[in-house]
């Protein structure tokens, strides 16, 4: 598990990242590049064309000069794996799809036009769907502290089923107006789609979430343990399985409780490992704990969780001590995992990338098999997309038998991605008899006529 990859720090070598920093510099040199080549190389200049793209590139610096900034904690502008992953996966699917395109009468043009009708309603209907199924996780003391963790999609909470659906609606709503041909765009779309899943679930385990159940005692070599903090150790904790060792280093520190009331704080450092990172920052034993990022704590127990898991989310730990020379205050990055793990779990996020990986390679091959001889598309226009709407719901329904992050719903013993799962299986063969129909129908309007 590495829910963050890196912290894009607020200033280098004291320069300013943000604002007007090295980051509005590199965008202006962009800026002025891109309409230098536009104008040298274009046929048709249009100085409409220009000034829309220059007005986009316009709102794009601002975003990325003042409003990311906000987007920050201490360390810095997180950079989350989840999130990145995800952009990869779209990057690559819509790379395989432009590639994939003339076979199927399309223009590449067609596909990234078509990228923002069912990325957007796709990142949508999976965050909709995952804050539906975990509204207790987004309920907040105030509207606008749940309307931040809602949009706090980078940091994990996508639902495939949702996303599904939500690219669909929009992909059909392009091709409608367009009036392109619906079911042979589904099965362009249909391997770069489970390409794009393959690397959301690595996504995933990088940010613990999508975990599966504790593994049995003689398959705990098929688990893996995620650290204290992560999702798979919350739930644990919460069921009481595992508990915060008080007497356990985290960071490096072994923290002990003072009782006298003439004490600087309630707790103390009792040691600091050597090497640590802690030890590195200069916190030493002995150091009282005066606040944790402005914080006090009365207990062990609360230094520990706060150390664990809030530090994690602000990227960084500020510790303000007390010693004999007066207070001192020592910081360090928290990327890196501290204290205990979890019981291991099945790596379901693993299993689950593998598996889409798989039935990627499985339509690429049936694409290439069943292509169509006397033109473009398929033998059976909408074979392939069929063909993923029967296989993906079978190994989802599998996969989720060795979940424990979703609950049954509805009453049925089911989780709400097998209920989904076996709706769209029955789909697939309604699908399936669809086009066996149609391609019948069209073989004997085809057939000359006998005698």
């Amino acid at each position: 598990m590495h829910p963050t990859l890196f912290f894009i720090p607020y200033q280098i070598f004291g320069v300013p990242v943000f604002g007007l920093g090295i980051l509005f510099v590199v965008w202006l040199l962009a800026l002025c590049a891109g309409c230098f080549f536009y104008w040298r190389s274009a046929e048709k200049k249009s100085w409409s064309e220009l000034i829309q793209t220059f007005l986009l590139m316009l709102a794009v610096g601002c975003v990325l000069c003042w409003g990311l900034p906000k987007a920050g904690c201490a360390a810095g502008i997180p950079v989350r794996a989840y999130g990145t992953m995800m952009l990869l996966g779209i990057l690559l699917a819509t790379g395989l799809a432009v590639w994939r395109a003339p076979r199927f009468g399309f223009r590449g043009e067609n596909i990234l036009e078509i990228l923002l009708c069912l990325c957007v309603p796709g990142i949508l209907g999976a965050r909709i769907f995952y804050v539906i199924e975990y509204w207790e996780a987004f309920r907040a003391p105030t509207i606008g502290e749940t309307f931040r963790r809602i949009i706090d999609i980078p940091g994990g909470g996508l639902v495939v089923y949702g996303s599904l659906i939500g690219g669909i609606i929009g992909a059909v709503t392009y091709l409608l107006i367009k009036r392109l041909s619906i079911r042979r765009m589904m099965d362009l779309l249909a391997p770069s789609l489970l390409l794009g899943l393959a690397l959301g679930r690595i996504g995933c385990f990088l940010n613990g979430c999508c975990f599966g159940g504790v593994c049995d005692a003689s398959h705990e070599h098929w688990g893996v343990h995620f650290p204290a903090g992560s999702p798979p150790f919350e739930r644990q904790f919460e069921e009481n399985v595992l508990e915060y060792d008080l007497d356990g280093t985290y960071y490096g520190l072994r923290f002990a409780g003072d009782p006298l009331p003439s004490a600087p704080a309630p707790v103390f450092v009792a040691e600091v490992i050597p090497g640590s990172i802690a030890q590195k920052a200069g916190v030493m034993p002995g150091d009282y704990i005066l606040r944790l990022n402005g914080r006090e704590f009365f207990s062990r127990g609360e230094v520990i969780k706060a150390l664990v898991r809030e530090t994690r989310q602000e990227g960084m730990a500020v510790l303000e001590v007390s010693r004999l020379e007066g207070t001192v205050t020592c910081s360090w990055v928290t990327t890196a995992n501290a204290g205990p793990v979890s019981l291991s779990v099945y790596p379901t996020q693993i299993y689950s990338s593998v598996n889409a990986f798989c039935l990627c390679g499985i339509l690429l091959l049936w694409s290439w098999f069943r292509k169509n001889p006397k033109g473009i598309g398929m033998k059976l226009d909408g074979e392939v997309f069929a063909l993923f709407l029967t296989l993906y719901p079978i190994s989802r329904f599998i996969l989720e038998m060795i979940r424990t992050d979703e609950a049954d719903a509805f009453g049925t013993g089911l989780s709400i991605s097998q209920n989904v799962s076996l709706i769209l299986l029955l789909t697939a063969v309604c699908f399936w008899i669809l086009l066996l129909i149609a391609g019948k129908k069209r073989k004997m309007n085809s057939d000359p006529p006998v005698g």
